[in-house]
C-alpha cells in the first residue's frame, strides 16, 4: 500500500519540479504546489485552520474522554455508544432548529422599498400628466 503512495508521490515531484523557476527557493508540498497555493487550494487561510484545529482539538478531547473513562474501569464501548447519541441529538435539535423559518431580517426595509415602488409610479404618472 505504501509503495503506490510514494510513487504518486514522486511523480508529482517531478512533474511540478519542471514547472518551478529555479531561482525561487521555496518548498513543494506532496500535493505538488507550493506552500502557499497549497493552503488556497484546500480552503486555506486562517478560518480553514481553525476550522481544522478545533475538528482535531474535539476529536482528541473524545478520545481523551474515553481513555479516562477506559482508566476508571468504565465500560468504555458503552459510553462511546453515549457519546455517538448525544451526537445525534445534537445534530437533531440544530437541523431542527435551522429548518425553522426565521423572521424576517428586514421587514422595515421592505416597507420602506414598497413606499420607494409607489411613490416611483405615482412620479412616472405625474411626468406623464405633464407631457
Amino acid at each position: 500500500m505504501l509503495v503506490p503512495i510514494l510513487q504518486n508521490i514522486r511523480y508529482v515531484l517531478e512533474t511540478k519540479a519542471k514547472d518551478l523557476d529555479r531561482r525561487k527557493p521555496y518548498r513543494v508540498l506532496a500535493s505538488g504546489l507550493p506552500p502557499t497555493r497549497a493552503a488556497d487550494s484546500c480552503g486555506g487561510g486562517l478560518a480553514g485552520g481553525a476550522l481544522l484545529a478545533a475538528g482535531f482539538a474535539w476529536a482528541l478531547l473524545l478520545a481523551g474522554g474515553l481513555g479516562l473513562a477506559a482508566a476508571k474501569g468504565l465500560a468504555w464501548p458503552w459510553i462511546a455508544v453515549g457519546i455517538g447519541l448525544l451526537h445525534l441529538l445534537a445534530a437533531l435539535v440544530l437541523g431542527i432548529l435551522l429548518v425553522q423559518p426565521s423572521p424576517a431580517a428586514f421587514p422595515l426595509t421592505r416597507n420602506e422599498l414598497a413606499k420607494d415602488r409607489a411613490w416611483l409610479e405615482i412620479l412616472k404618472q405625474r411626468l406623464k400628466l405633464r407631457d
